[in-house]
This record gives structure tokens, C-alpha cells and sequence, in this order.
């Protein structure tokens, strides 16, 4: 697929559901977060799914957008995935396939203070990303378009952050002798998003 590719298919009305003693201007409509994966799928239940992911030899990531209430997006890595063993010297360069999954230009429409319609478009976005490992200073940068890594390496595990298209997101991951596995995912008060990347050693 193309950059920025939009699905002009999923141009929501979503009717909300506000909870007790609170008012509609009162809730965060968007959220995301990271959640296990079964089957290749992503392990939450969501309304108008989208799924994406992305894969190499030795691990995945998969990702879904959607509707609960709100706008969602949610990122988990394959529980399959192996990146080897642990790297504690020297540096890499890796790369790899990203993607995003999301819902933008989310809007709430109050019909009153319990009443409101939520609008959004969903798209897809991704690319082939080149990531800089420093396994002295414990990092992992790089950014490709829209879409920056900052990580920090723990032994084989990744953490820190992602910017997607100015948004701030947070990252989780594994890093070894194979290569490096990232889910990500973030939100403000008009987009969600999630995704993964898969890099591998450039020969």
C-alpha cells in the first residue's frame, strides 16, 4: 500500500453511550494501549476492525483499530517471536517493514449534555523504516516519513517511544542476535493509532 493511504469507507457516525454522573464533554473518546495476541490477531473486540501487521522469520507484530464506545487502536507482539539472544557490545543498523493502523480526524458532535456522535476516517500508512541500534548506550533510533522511533534497550527487551505524524506514542519490543520486534500505538483528541515494526540487520 501507498503512504497516507486513507479508507474513506469507515466515515463513522458512532452513537455514544456517556456513563453515570458524567457528561459527554467530560469523557475521552480516544484511547489505545498494547494487548495480547492470539492466532494472529490481536485479542480485543472491537466494531469496524481493522487489522494490520507485519512479520519477518523471526517474529511479528500485529495491530487493530476500531470502535468500543469510542475510537480504539491496540498493538501486541506474536507470543511466537524469537529475536535470538542477547546483544550487549557494539551497534547495528536494521531494517525493516512498519505500518499503522488508525482512526483520524475523530470528531464529537454534542446533540446535548448525554447525547453525541462520534466522526472519523480511518487509514493505513507504512513503509520500510532503518533503525540504529547502540547496544552500549542502550538505544534505538530512526525514523522513516511521518513515523520516529526513540527506544531504549534493556537486555532483549525494548521500551520508550514512538511520534507518529506529531502524535506521541509509547513502544514495546524485543531486540537480539536476529533482530528487533516494535509494537506501538498512541492517541490525542482526534486520532488513534497502532503498529509494529520488524527490522533485521542490513548484510
Amino acid at each position: 500500500f501507498g503512504k497516507d493511504s486513507f479508507v474513506r469507507i469507515l466515515v463513522l457516525p458512532l452513537i455514544l453511550l456517556v456513563p453515570a454522573c458524567t457528561t459527554i464533554s467530560d469523557v475521552d473518546w480516544t484511547k489505545s494501549g498494547f494487548a495480547g495476541v492470539s492466532d494472529g490477531e490481536v485479542a480485543v473486540s472491537l466494531n469496524n476492525e481493522q487489522n494490520g501487521s507485519v512479520s519477518d522469520t523471526f517474529g511479528a507484530v500485529h495491530f487493530v483499530s476500531g470502535l468500543d464506545n469510542g475510537a480504539r487502536a491496540y498493538a501486541g507482539i506474536d507470543p511466537a517471536t524469537d529475536v535470538g539472544g542477547v546483544v550487549s557490545s557494539g551497534g547495528a543498523t536494521l531494517t525493516g517493514p512498519w505500518e499503522v493502523v488508525g482512526i483520524q480526524d475523530i470528531v464529537v458532535l454534542e446533540q446535548n449534555d448525554f447525547e453525541g456522535t462520534l466522526y472519523g476516517d480511518s487509514f493505513t500508512n507504512g513503509g520500510t523504516i532503518t533503525l540504529t541500534a547502540d547496544f552500549v548506550g542502550r538505544t534505538l533510533t530512526g525514523s522513516d516519513g511521518p513515523l520516529s522511533v526513540n527506544g531504549t534497550i534493556s537486555g532483549g527487551s525494548l521500551s520508550g517511544g514512538v511520534t507518529y505524524a506529531g502524535d506521541s506514542g509509547s513502544l514495546t519490543g524485543q531486540i537480539g542476535t536476529l533482530g528487533a520486534v516494535g509494537a506501538f500505538h498512541g492517541n490525542d483528541d482526534d486520532r488513534v493509532f497502532a503498529g509494529g515494526f520488524v527490522v533485521e540487520e542490513l548484510q
